[in-house]
């Protein structure tokens, strides 16, 4: 959060590309509720294609026990629900799917490989940390095998400052006695003094993008107030399916739509006698969203 707290100046996405295209291993902080922030991969994604650059992707949302299941996915041995299920998603990870898979579509279209990065640790009091060590060694034992791969991964926001997993792996690789140079790029997103600073000079509508260091970025492309709507609505969505929650942090309100759309859903199942929940397969999409177009077309 202190990495997040103030910017050194403003930049643009010109500038970004240009230091992502740069670059050899990019760290980028995922807000996992937030559709905007995976949509942000998918953006600088594009951008490398444009460019014919060789990418793998890392990302946090799998166990690395489940490589293997990735691997038939992206072969197409496999079909999306059994997918699902043998990645455990609804017990690991259970945010909304179709943010994510939208990266699964783009890196299938475009054969680049996949790699997950999570590891279940449990009653260690250093959790966290054991968890970005572990993330940090897949990445540098896949650099030293792929030294020509543009190294993307998606990480939670608070892993992806220079002093945690990108620290860890560049000790890993020192470790390897990997000697080739190279360049990182943290980019964090939506933060929430930052917007506010830029807001202050009644700027904020026109800035999305910020420098926080030499290699640290900040993307900003959703209010602050979004952002926690988006937070609220998937614990909204988890009690609905019969996880505790923190009632004091769920809106209740009846203008929550993503409440109201899946009470449509339960209506068009209860009618069509659907015996299988398969909530997991459903996206929801409004008129910013136009990669729909792409899907249906």
């Amino acid at each position: 959060r202190k990495r997040v707290s103030q910017f050194n100046r403003v930049s643009n996405k010109a500038e970004l590309v240009r230091q992502l295209l740069r670059s050899h291993d990019i760290f980028i902080g995922d807000y996992h509720t937030l559709r905007q922030a995976q949509r942000t991969v998918i953006r600088l994604l594009r951008e490398t294609q444009r460019n014919n650059q060789p990418v793998t992707l890392f990302l946090e949302m799998v166990d690395s026990k489940h490589q293997v299941h990735i691997d038939a996915y992206m072969r197409g041995d496999i079909e999306e629900l059994e997918f699902l299920e043998r990645i455990e998603y609804e017990r690991r990870w259970n945010f909304e799917w179709g943010n994510y898979k939208m990266i699964f579509d783009f890196a299938r279209k475009f054969s680049l490989p996949i790699i997950a990065l999570n590891v279940e640790i449990t009653g260690a009091e250093d959790e966290l940390q054991q968890r970005d060590l572990a993330a940090a060694e897949i990445i540098a034992s896949y650099a030293v095998e792929h030294p020509e791969q543009l190294l993307i991964t998606l990480y939670g926001d608070l892993h992806i400052n220079r002093d945690c997993i990108p620290t860890f792996y560049a000790k890993a690789l020192e470790r390897k006695q990997f000697r080739l140079p190279r360049r990182s790029l943290i980019i964090y997103q939506n933060s929430t003094p930052i917007y506010w600073q830029l807001a202050d000079r009644g700027v904020e509508q026109r800035i999305d993008v910020v420098r926080i260091s030499e290699n640290e970025f900040c993307v900003l492309n959703t209010p602050p107030w979004i952002k926690l709507q988006s937070h609220l609505n998937w614990l909204e969505r988890e009690r609905q399916q019969g996880f505790e929650v923190d009632a004091d942090l769920v809106d209740d309100s009846d203008d929550n739509f993503y409440d109201r759309l899946w009470h449509f859903y339960d209506i068009i199942s209860d009618f069509f006698d659907l015996e299988v929940d398969q909530r997991a397969l459903f996206s929801f999409y409004t008129e910013t969203d136009f990669e729909i177009l792409d899907m249906i077309g």
